[in-house]
């Protein structure tokens, strides 16, 4: 910085000093982000007028760069110069100190800055510094403050680690309790509360809170905790009757017909996203679950239109080289599907091997091809595909020991 002030000084020197100029130009560095270059302008023009302004304004530029024990310095020497308090330099030097971590001097400026600023922003900031002193009851007392003073969720979860390192749970409801009832809760802190509320077996308490607050407040934030709620504890037709009276998200409903088991509900609902969104996933798993709703009396047209439209979506997806996470079971649904109701076994093998190229220790995809084999009569490669299945996979489906029984009694045509 003094090799700077020196080329500026010597500049001045040849060519004169002109206040109006430099400030401007002062002011520009500042707009085009040279904040470096703004801070020397500013002390030069400080040097040449004695003017505090100007040294005050390089101190807040400074703050805006790396360099915080230089700001430091700089705000020491104005204290010296200036007889007047000055808010907005004490929290610079209340930063500052911050960013080197010196936790110490941070906490003695904001507790001066504290005696004229009482604010919630500022309790929080205090409260935050006493506890990496350690200093437990002085930054619960500042978060209490700041809590009355705003009843921000942020100075309240403050609050609630605190008791939680103690283990006071019974406090901890009544903040929860309190909160709650007055002012509802965010989605964070509603999930928070609710995984309290389910770890101290208050689940009930947190479903009446949170359904009192969106019948008072019927907004889609309060109604989707509810949701949230009610599918936790499988009250799938509760929450569904509050989702269908907001305009949701389509995946919110689809989640719940299918945790409700209703896979035809869910089929409609995620052919309805499809036919939104274009999104060929959701065509696939329209096509799954509504292959749930069949299964047990299957047609073999509609097992077809089935396959048709598997077929198609898949192809979709392939051309727009999109892999959803679950790609590798569509392929092998598809694939089992061609094999087991003998539409096209080989084609369907095709598509299981494609499967096992993404997973190649996926049992069902094993499964899967092994049953090709035996439908196409080839029951020792069928049975050298099965016994790569670990035999404590096979005792924990019914469908594997069904199709072990089946190879066992198989003999090559």
């Amino acid at each position: 910085m003094k090799k700077v002030l020196c080329l500026l000084f010597c500049f001045l020197t040849l060519w004169g000093f002109n206040e109006d100029d430099m400030v401007n130009e002062a002011l520009n560095a500042v707009d085009t982000k040279e904040y470096a270059k703004a801070r020397d302008l500013y002390l030069v023009l400080y040097e040449e007028s004695h003017k505090l302004e100007y040294f005050r304004e390089a101190i807040l530029v400074s703050s805006l760069l790396n360099d915080p024990q230089g700001t430091i310095n700089l705000v020491l020497s104005y204290q010296k110069k200036s007889k007047e308090y000055d808010l907005e330099i004490e929290k610079v030097l209340a930063d500052s100190y911050l960013r080197l971590g010196d936790v110490p001097n941070s906490i003695a400026i904001v507790e001066s800055i504290q005696k004229k600023e009482s604010t919630p922003l500022v309790h929080e900031i205090l409260g935050s510094l006493y506890l990496q002193s350690n200093r437990v009851d002085d930054a619960l007392a500042q978060f209490n403050e700041a809590y009355k003073g705003d009843h921000s969720e942020r100075s309240l979860e403050q609050i609630i680690a605190i008791y939680s390192n103690s283990q006071n749970n019974e406090r901890i409801g009544e903040l929860l309790n309190s909160h709650l009832e007055k002012y509802g809760c965010s989605q964070e802190l509603c999930k928070r509360s609710i995984e309290f509320y389910v770890k101290t077996k208050q689940i009930s308490r947190v479903e009446k809170l949170l359904k009192e607050i969106e019948e008072k407040s019927p907004t889609i934030q309060n109604a989707t905790n509810l949701i949230a709620v009610y599918a936790y504890e499988k009250k799938y037709d509760e929450a569904i009757e509050v989702a269908k009276k907001y305009p949701l998200n389509r995946s919110i409903l689809l989640e719940l017909y299918l945790g409700k088991g209703d896979f035809s509900l869910a089929s409609n609902q995620a052919k309805l996203i499809y036919e939104e969104s274009k999104n060929y996933e959701m065509l696939i798993l329209s096509q799954i679950y509504f292959f749930e709703t069949i299964k047990d009396n299957p047609n073999k047209d509609t097992i077809l239109s089935i396959i048709k439209k598997l077929q198609y979506a898949i192809s979709e997806l392939k051309k727009q080289k999109q892999t959803p996470q679950s790609f590798g079971e569509y392929l092998n649904f598809l694939g089992y599907l061609m094999i087991d109701y003998d539409v096209d076994i080989k084609k369907g093998m095709e598509y299981v091997k494609e499967a096992l190229a993404l997973s190649p220790e996926n049992v069902e995809f094993i499964d899967s091809l092994a049953w090709g084999y035996y439908k196409l009569g080839d029951c020792n490669q069928a049975k050298r595909e099965f016994d790569k299945i670990p035999k404590a996979k096979i005792q924990e489906h019914n469908d594997l020991k069904t199709h072990q029984k089946a190879l066992l009694e198989c003999k090559t045509k």
